[in-house]
């Protein structure tokens, strides 16, 4: 008997942002009716989120390998291992799509400060994927049809280890600046 490997999830954050990522065949992504329950599946502890597109009325399931019961992280959407579900380029996308918003809230504290905590958990996650003492990020870093081509569409620098801790420089900057 052959059982598909579940994508592993390192936290109900990175579930959710998952989710978000993989919308319905008709192009939805949000979900109502949804409903949560911890399975012991063969592979160990397992998170499932069950509910029905808005969009269409398809019913949605989604099955996530977890680390255990309430796995604590300092990070927003994990420990200090890169992401399994979320590639590179997916929080390359991320990252881009919250400092779009910046000039939208600027006039609103509590909306910026969350639109920059967002920006710099993608920032942070994408590090992750640098081995230490790298510059670069490897190919291996890119393994969803998405994120590659997201890679392809940006800068080279935009995925070096420099630029990215620029990037969380600033934006650790900008959230102490609204505290």
């Amino acid at each position: 008997m052959f059982v598909m490997p579940l994508p592993y999830a390192r936290s109900f954050a990175e579930q959710y942002l998952y989710m978000e990522l993989h919308p319905c065949q008709c192009g939805e992504s949000l979900i109502t009716a949804k409903s949560h329950a911890l399975l012991q599946a063969e592979q160990g502890l397992a998170d499932q989120h069950t509910g029905i597109c808005t969009g269409c009325g398809r019913n949605r399931r989604f099955v996530f390998r977890v680390p255990g019961l309430a796995p604590q992280h300092s990070d927003r959407y994990g420990g200090p291992e890169p992401s399994q579900i979320v590639d590179a380029g997916e929080w390359r996308l991320i990252s881009l799509a919250y400092m779009g918003e910046l000039d939208n809230v600027r006039d609103r504290p509590d909306q910026l400060r969350e639109v920059l905590q967002v920006a710099l958990a993608a920032y942070q996650e994408m590090l992750k994927f640098i081995p230490p003492g790298q510059q670069e990020m490897p190919e291996s870093a890119f393994f969803t049809e998405r994120g590659r081509q997201i890679k392809v569409g940006e800068p080279p620098m935009s995925f070096t280890r420099s630029f990215l801790e620029a990037m969380i420089d600033a934006a650790r900057g900008e959230l102490a600046a609204i505290r």
